[in-house]
Parts: structure tokens; C-alpha cells; sequence
């Protein structure tokens, strides 16, 4: 009876934790980022998610998308679905160079990245009448699948604007 009652306590206590976990899945730390991308993750419990960027003005991201993988059927730690936030933003909008995203729930900080940004500098027409942005001569792209956009590398910082 001690036992299960001790079972009981840590099930307890490790369900109390999983409401407060939330992570900031994009802009991962680390990630170098240009053109149109998402501030996006997930928390278990939120109330109001802002996120600011540099220290700026807070913005309002939308919060409640369905993610099966913080269900509990799917081994997850919120026990529902609907713990997704995400926001659109051009990150070409931002300067050349680091910056920080740092997300609040209520104005309370629970997550926070570090990450680069580069513009693109040539906009060429394709014949299917679009436009890709390419970086100028002698800088480099590469296709990021799994964010399906382009990401520039390879600038020097006499190139930044």
C-alpha cells in the first residue's frame, strides 16, 4: 500500500510538471534564418504567448493549433492537443547579424533563442512567372526541407546593408 501510494505521489507530481513544459521550436538556437519563416512551438498551459525579438514591442502569437505530439495517447507530455503557437514573420525584415527571440506566457519568460539572419540580395523571375531571391555572386543557398524555405550563408559583413 506504501508502495502505491508512492507510485501515486511521483505520477502526481511528474503530471503537475508537464503543464508548465513548452518549447520554442523555431527559431531554434543556433539557426541562421532569411525570407518568410514561423516563431513557433508548443506549452503545455499558456494563457497569452507574446514573443519579443531584440528587446522590441511584444506581439500577440496565436495559440491552440492542434499537436498530436503533446497528446498523452502519443506519449506526450501535455495530455491534450491543442499546445501549438505559431507566427509568421519575415525575417528579412530584421538587420543582418544575431538576434534574440524570447517567448512569455502571461509576461512570464519560458523560452528563448538565439539565432542569425541574412537578406538575400537579387530577386530574379522564373518562367512560371514567380520570383526566387537569390544571394549576390559568391555567396551561397541552401534548401532547409523540414522549414521548406532557403537559407543564406557564406555573407561577409561588408555585404550587410
Amino acid at each position: 500500500m506504501k508502495r502505491l501510494a508512492v507510485i501515486l505521489s511521483a505520477a502526481l507530481v511528474l503530471m503537475g510538471s508537464s503543464v508548465s513544459a513548452s518549447v520554442l521550436e523555431s527559431p531554434a538556437s543556433g539557426a541562421s534564418l532569411s525570407g518568410l519563416g514561423f516563431i513557433s512551438g508548443w506549452k503545455c498551459d499558456a494563457s497569452a504567448i507574446t514573443v519579443r525579438i531584440d528587446g522590441g514591442t511584444p506581439t500577440p502569437v496565436p495559440y491552440g493549433n492542434d499537436r498530436l505530439d503533446t497528446h498523452v495517447s502519443r506519449s506526450g507530455p501535455c495530455q491534450r492537443r491543442d499546445t501549438g503557437y505559431i507566427l509568421q514573420i519575415n525575417w528579412g525584415e530584421l538587420a543582418d547579424g544575431s538576434h534574440t527571440a524570447v517567448a512569455y506566457d502571461a509576461g512570464v519568460e519560458f523560452a528563448r533563442s538565439v539565432f542569425r539572419t541574412s537578406r538575400f540580395r537579387d530577386v530574379r523571375p522564373l518562367s512560371n512567372g514567380m520570383f526566387v531571391a537569390v544571394p549576390r555572386a559568391g555567396n551561397s543557398a541552401r534548401r532547409k526541407r523540414a522549414e521548406q524555405l532557403f537559407e543564406a550563408f557564406g555573407l561577409s559583413p561588408v555585404e550587410y546593408l
